[in-house]
């Protein structure tokens, strides 16, 4: 979503997490050269792409809550995980962009239990965009960090009629009652937000 205003080395760390996230990058470090990945797991994949890091003779870089690292004029910062989880979707990085008054929060697949730990740290995810939490499942997304956050708008991240059901029906309830705006891949197909650092737009490839 945020490609028009990211480039160079960062944006390519940021497809290969992407990429690691989806289990589909054996190659991903010799394909595209990224700098490293910044997360941790004991995943299959993941683990392949250590080894491909590895191969390439590339650092890896895991970060700590509060860092915080610039891509173009935006800046991001760390949020989550606030612990080690033993379910593997709360070890997602929670990620907060500013770009000019613009903000967005990304929390992969966290669901509520780390959620709730960034949120009782006091961590700031006041937002403009929330990329739903794991493709918009009923376990993320809850009602206080919709709360807390007062996203104007909500992007999920689905495959159309894919066999977990996502969307879920609660985790779109809970969008309405917070008056979110909601743009969903398996409806609009490809979605680009932009920002000017003040105002907002959407672009998708299909109507929803």
């Amino acid at each position: 979503m945020l490609m028009s205003m990211i480039s160079g080395e960062k944006r390519k760390a940021l497809l290969a997490q992407s990429a690691i996230r989806a289990g589909s990058v054996p190659k991903i470090c010799t394909a595209i050269g990224c700098s490293g990945s910044v997360t941790s797991s004991s995943n299959g994949a993941f683990q392949r792409v250590m080894r491909a890091a590895e191969t390439a003779n590339l650092a890896i870089t895991v970060p700590d809550v509060g860092d915080t690292f610039s891509l173009g004029s935006a800046t991001v910062t760390v949020l989550g995980p606030q612990q080690h989880y033993s379910d593997v979707n709360n070890q997602s990085l929670i990620l907060r962009v500013d770009y000019g008054s613009n903000a967005f929060l990304f929390t992969g697949d966290a669901e509520y239990e780390s959620e709730t730990d960034v949120l009782d740290a006091g961590e700031n995810v006041r937002c403009d965009v929330l990329k739903a939490g794991h493709h918009g499942s009923h376990t993320s997304t809850g009602y206080r960090l919709l709360y807390e956050a007062q996203p104007k708008y909500a992007v999920i991240s689905c495959g159309a009629n894919n066999e977990y059901g996502h969307p879920h029906d609660d985790t779109l309830s809970r969008l309405r009652d917070a008056d979110v705006t909601v743009y969903r891949t398996d409806r609009n197909g490809t979605i680009v937000c932009r920002s000017d650092g003040v105002n907002l737009t959407f672009a998708t490839e299909k109507e929803g």
